[in-house]
């Protein structure tokens, strides 16, 4: 009895997190890959693209901002969310570890980058 308890909570949090998994465990590539296509990620990643197309520090940060309460809402996720990591364990889903960096890598690239282009261009205007 005690065991198809468990095994109830277990299928209700795959299929939660993961409707149709076929039993493979998901690697962190592959949730990197799934969280990216998300569409506050993909808005996100359109709005970095801007930043670095137009050399704007300020829409740069603004878009950091944005990227670190999404990170902040995908690892309060992964910490207090029962069912979430019940489906990591279980392996239905992947750890965000390696899309946190890679978000945390392309703020910091982006930022580094529109304060570099802010001050090349204040460095112009003065010649």
């Amino acid at each position: 009895m005690h065991f198809r308890h468990i095994d109830a909570v277990h299928d209700e949090a795959c299929e939660i997190h993961n409707p149709g998994w076929n039993g493979e465990t998901v690697s962190e590539l592959t949730e990197a890959m799934a969280l990216s296509l998300h569409p506050v990620s993909a808005a996100l990643l359109v709005f970095s693209a801007i930043a670095v197309w137009r050399g704007n520090l300020w829409i740069a940060l603004a878009t950091s901002l944005f990227w670190s309460i999404w990170i902040a809402h995908i690892f309060v996720d992964d910490m207090m969310d029962d069912p979430r990591r019940t489906a990591t364990d279980l392996g239905c889903i992947g750890h965000s570890t390696l899309f946190i960096g890679l978000a945390f890598a392309l703020c910091a690239a982006m930022t580094l980058y529109t304060a570099y282009i802010r001050l090349r261009r204040s460095h112009l205007r003065r010649q």
